[in-house]
């Protein structure tokens, strides 16, 4: 009489095709975690330059203050601009690439002053950039979503009251 039992060598056999399949779907989500995440950067900086041509019109407009109080709208240049958004929106925008990498008013931020390197380098990976540019009308915004991707860069004339 034949027994129903699967032999251990058909065990091994779909144990092996298991972990095959497991490796390779390993694989692929690590992969769509940074495409995940190189596009929240992108997105963070469209949604970074919308902020400060909202907040720039405002002054336009003729209010006293924008940007949560940290952009003085009676005088103010390209280098204010910069300065003001990064101190308003530092605790919203995390780098999602090393979470505890640059500090700004006391918090965690994606934000950096400085240049950053094109094409993006390791240590430039989730971070965002605003500075003046040239002369005091100027803005750069510039971010890096990934190593070794082009820098993506904006610049933006802003009207000033300086």
């Amino acid at each position: 009489m034949r027994s129903k039992a699967f032999t251990l060598i058909e065990l091994l056999v779909v144990v092996a095709i298991i972990g095959i399949l497991a490796a390779i779907g390993v694989n692929t989500f690590s992969g769509f975690q940074e495409s995940a995440k190189s596009n929240t950067v992108k997105s963070n900086c469209k949604n970074v330059i919308k902020y400060i041509q909202a907040e720039v019109m405002k002054c336009s407009l003729g209010q006293n203050k924008a940007m949560d109080g940290n952009l003085n709208c009676n005088k103010y240049i390209a280098d204010d601009v910069a300065t003001a958004c990064m101190d308003a929106l530092a605790p919203s925008y995390k780098n999602i690439f090393d979470p505890q990498k640059d500090q700004r008013v006391g918090t965690y931020t994606a934000f950096f002053p400085n240049s950053l390197s094109n094409p993006c380098n390791s240590s430039d990976k989730g971070r965002i950039s605003i500075r003046q540019h040239r002369n005091s009308t100027t803005l750069i915004i510039e971010c890096c979503g990934d190593t070794n991707s082009d820098l993506l860069s904006e610049t933006l004339l802003i009207e000033t009251n300086g």
